[in-house]
């Protein structure tokens, strides 16, 4: 029997009030190994107050895991942050020869909709980031590339949804800007990206500080205990 397939991150969910994103980078012949660690360190810890879910993804190239966290507010990621951080990551690293382990993105949605009303389930992910001096900058930014499409003479094909969520890495150093958007499938992906439309609309590129762009796979999800429960419910 065919296994259901994974949930993705509902992005703007109403009770969600901030969101991180993990990233670790290793070799293709470990990635599956890291991304079981972050599902099994989360599975087995204690599930902290606020936490709604945990999104573990996988690049399609092979060579990343995300993690993609949803809390109910800054005061439970803080607390958090301040008392078991540490331990989850070392605990999702040690197993996994040779990591390397990016600062996180703190980030809050800013905005993002539907491309256009559709059934389509999403095949693959696709997350990029980008820096900017300044929150107005960043969101200028979002602003023109959601014209590019409202521009388009039909829907993007392949495109269902694309979010933009704002923030900082947790040691601060700019904003940060990530692009979430969802799609039918990679090759409708490469297909836009072949097609050059953004830079024929004249995305502008002074100021920007581009950061790494992953196709992703949803690969397993964990959300808040049921009541009377402490661990994890898991796909």
């Amino acid at each position: 029997m065919r296994a259901p397939p994974v949930p993705l991150p509902d992005i703007a969910r109403a009770d969600a009030g901030v969101a991180v994103l993990h990233r670790w980078v290793t070799a293709p012949k470990d990635q599956l190994d890291l991304a079981d660690s972050a599902l099994e360190t989360w599975a087995n810890a204690p599930w902290p107050a606020g936490l709604i879910a945990v999104h573990v993804l996988v690049s399609t190239n092979g060579d990343t895991v995300l993690t993609y966290e949803q809390w109910a507010g800054a005061g439970e990621l803080a607390a958090f942050q301040d008392n078991d951080r540490d331990t989850i990551t070392k605990e999702i690293t040690t197993s996994v020869p040779a990591v390397e382990e990016f600062d996180p993105l703190v980030c809050t949605l800013h905005d993002g909709s539907p491309a256009h009303p559709v059934s389509a389930r999403a095949g693959c992910l696709v997350l990029s980031t980008y820096g900017f001096e300044s929150l107005g900058a960043a969101r200028a930014w979002s602003r023109v590339l959601a014209s590019a499409e409202e521009r388009r003479a039909g829907p993007t094909p392949g495109l269902l949804a694309r979010h933009f969520l704002i923030g900082t890495g947790a040691g601060g150093g700019g904003v940060r800007l990530l692009d979430y958007a969802e799609w039918t499938g990679a090759h409708a992906h490469a297909a836009f990206l072949e097609s050059g439309y953004e830079r024929r609309c004249g995305t502008p590129t002074a100021g920007i500080i581009p950061g790494p762009a992953r196709r992703c796979r949803a690969y397993g999800v964990l959300t808040a205990p049921l009541p009377g429960r402490t661990r994890a419910r898991t796909w």
